[in-house]
């Protein structure tokens, strides 16, 4: 096919991020393309836009895709493209397009005009090498620019700022400024992780779900949010459970070294690629920190654990996994409307009366003036012996790291004795904050702990655990009805005894 007798002429358009979402670089391309058919004197037979991918990961570009069927199927003569790095930006690429779109004649095979390269026609020899070369020094220069750039962004991480380019992180403006309203969320999701409800009833609750379990946890800080929010997704909660960012840590996640290869979600490892300084110690932002340190340890360890299939069981209603069997001692799971011991044969008694006995017996207690008992009290001078273990585990985790960086240990040991005292210092802090603040989460310090309570009433996880901190709820296997009309629940056996604090 000779120039003359080309006729239909398709566009292609590509830009591998457009970040503002506003289509100029896009225009601008059709503009020039547009242009050069009018010059060429072409006919514009279709036009095929890949908005945002990427020709050089090696990701799906459907309208690439697409535009090879159409033109095998015949139904134009060129490509036209603003620049070949915006088709290609791989030989291997370009090389399996030749051979895709190659007919049985010669005149048969592909022709790409681009605004760099001229008419190149790839069914002649002199047409495949000029822009297989053309499409080398692409691919060079994408390698090239990916390596500045992972050099920049290392630097930027060192230097406690965020990678060039990222996108605003929630609960922050552009600028690294704490969005008050915003904030007040990602704590509220964060209390609400580490309290024991599931990411599923939380992102429910996110998504205006009143009746999730989650919902209680989540509503003033929902209430609080100004303007249409966009949805959240799985994916998107995930990673700011897990972003170190909102306790002022920098983390660092390099692009695939390797061409082609794809990287692993970016919230399934950019809790393990915290960037540390020549002492081992995390790097801290040039921001201010939303959480604290201890609440997003506690929120990494519990999606690590997801991740090893430790899945927690969560809590749909107050009494599962806290009422106790009265045959066996073991805890009992709501489940058709009853608890049950997992034990067959053992106790199972229906749900809904025994909570609403339970519930009066809390506010009849919590109604009381002598509420100031039940807060833990340090009478052996466990606070003191906790300080002075802290201070052991920051000794040796300081140690473990000078010791690893002068080569006295390997890199197996290393790792296996931090976690190790990582998990202890964990379990320290924990028991720290258990005698230092009140365990109800101020429901007992409350002015009106009745009223404080009643607030609560429909998240199961905050009432269950202030009905484990105050009482044992034992069930007897023992259910008697009544004779004559109806079914009446006989509360023998069910036995309620106070904890001592």
């Amino acid at each position: 096919m000779s120039e003359s007798s080309i006729k239909r002429a398709a566009i292609y358009l590509r830009i591998s991020q457009d970040r503002h979402k506003k289509g100029d670089a896009i225009r601008r391309q059709r503009e020039d393309c547009e242009y050069t058919c009018r010059w060429h004197k072409w006919e514009v037979a279709a036009e095929y836009v890949d908005q945002s991918k990427s020709a050089y990961s090696g990701i799906d570009r459907p309208e690439f895709d697409r535009m090879v069927n159409d033109f095998r199927a015949g139904k134009f003569d060129v490509i036209v493209a603003w620049k070949l790095d915006r088709l290609v930006r791989r030989v291997g690429t370009l090389a399996d397009m030749v051979s895709e779109v190659q007919g049985e004649r010669p005149e048969d095979g592909l022709r790409i005009c681009t605004s760099d390269c001229g008419l190149l026609d790839l069914t002649t020899s002199d047409g495949r090498y000029l822009a297989t070369m053309f499409a080398n020094n692409a691919e060079f220069e994408s390698a090239r620019k990916g390596e500045r750039e992972r050099r920049a962004n290392l630097q930027h991480a060192l230097e406690g700022r965020p990678r060039r380019g990222s996108q605003r992180c929630y609960g922050y403006t552009i600028d690294r400024e704490i969005i008050p309203e915003e904030a007040a969320l990602v704590r509220a999701c964060y209390r609400a992780y580490l309290s024991g409800h599931a990411t599923n009833a939380i992102l429910r609750a996110l998504n205006g779900d009143d009746g999730s379990t989650a919902y209680p946890a989540l509503r003033e800080a929902l209430a609080g949010l100004k303007g249409p929010q966009k949805p959240w997704t799985r994916t998107r909660l995930k990673y700011l459970l897990i972003n170190p960012k909102y306790c002022g840590f920098v983390a660092y996640v390099s692009e695939p070294a390797r061409p082609g290869m794809k990287r692993r979600q970016r919230s399934c490892i950019v809790a393990e690629r915290i960037v540390r300084d020549d002492d081992g110690q995390p790097v801290h932002g040039d921001w201010e920190p939303i959480i604290t340190e201890a609440e997003w340890y506690a929120a990494r360890e519990k999606a690590l654990a997801r991740q090893r299939g430790k899945q927690p069981n969560w809590r749909k209603h107050i009494g599962s996994g806290i009422y106790r069997c009265g045959v066996c001692g073991g805890v009992m799971y709501a489940g058709s409307g009853s608890y049950r011991c997992k034990t067959p044969g053992h106790a199972c008694r229906l749900q809904k009366p025994i909570d609403d006995l339970v519930l009066r017996t809390v506010r009849e207690r919590l109604a009381r003036g002598d509420l100031a008992q039940l807060l833990p009290h340090d009478d052996s001078g466990r606070l003191a012996e906790i300080e002075t273990e802290l201070a052991d585990c920051e000794a040796k985790l300081r140690r473990y790291q000078e010791d690893y960086r002068a080569g006295f240990i390997g890199g197996a040991h290393f790792k296996e004795w931090t976690d190790e005292e990582t998990e202890r210092r964990d379990r320290l802090i924990a028991e720290r904050d258990g005698l230092t603040t009140d365990p109800t989460g101020g429901i007992l310090t409350a002015d009106d702990p009745v009223a404080a309570f009643d607030a609560i009433a429909d998240d199961p996880i905050r009432v269950g655990g202030i009905i484990d901190y105050l009482m044992t709820v034992t069930i007897d296997k023992k259910s008697v009805t009544t004779k004559g009309r109806g079914r009446k629940f006989n509360y023998t056996g069910i036995h309620i005894k106070w904890k001592e604090h």
